[in-house]
């Protein structure tokens, strides 16, 4: 669609450009999964709980996760989660602290580390999400680390790689 605009900046304007258009064309792409990417995957799957933490749409990563053998894509609510549901589930019992080593910000289970609070909320991360998420979609950089963050703070050994699907 084309249509010429000045100014669309408030609500009343972006109402105004998009109406009254025609729609002109669609175009479909597609970018297959490298097949060496699938074999990884399935190698590693036999040891590991793989994960997809993407900033992606959420029938893309249901796709992805699919295709990787991730996810059964029957049921997807199972295993897959906004960015946002994940980072509002996870307030509920960690937050954001500093790293003792390198000073960074990092995430961590809200208690004192060994306490009863600490250990109650570290279980419910293991039973509400730890091995329940399989797939994040429109994850912020935020909701990726402090995924993995609170991975390692259960003992998880957590490796991260690549940027998009």
């Amino acid at each position: 669609a084309l249509k010429e605009a000045n100014n669309f900046e408030d609500e009343q304007s972006r109402l105004s450009l998009e109406s009254n258009l025609t729609f002109v064309a669609a175009f479909g792409l597609e970018d297959p999964l490298r097949e060496e990417t699938v074999k990884t995957v399935q190698e590693l799957q036999g040891s590991t709980n793989v994960r997809i933490l993407s900033g992606d749409h959420r029938e893309t990563v249901i796709k992805v996760a699919g295709e990787l053998g991730i996810i059964d894509g029957s049921n997807p609510e199972d295993n897959v989660m906004s960015g946002t549901e994940f980072r509002q589930i996870c307030s509920e019992y960690s937050c954001l602290t500093t790293n003792p080593v390198d000073g960074e910000p990092t995430f961590d289970f809200k208690g004192e580390q060994g306490s009863q609070q600490y250990k109650a909320n570290q279980k419910a991360f293991k039973d509400n999400l730890k091995t329940k998420i399989c797939a994040l979609y429109r994850a912020s950089p935020e909701d990726k680390h402090m995924f993995v963050a609170l991975q390692k703070k259960t003992k998880a050994v957590c490796a991260v790689t690549a940027d998009g699907i």
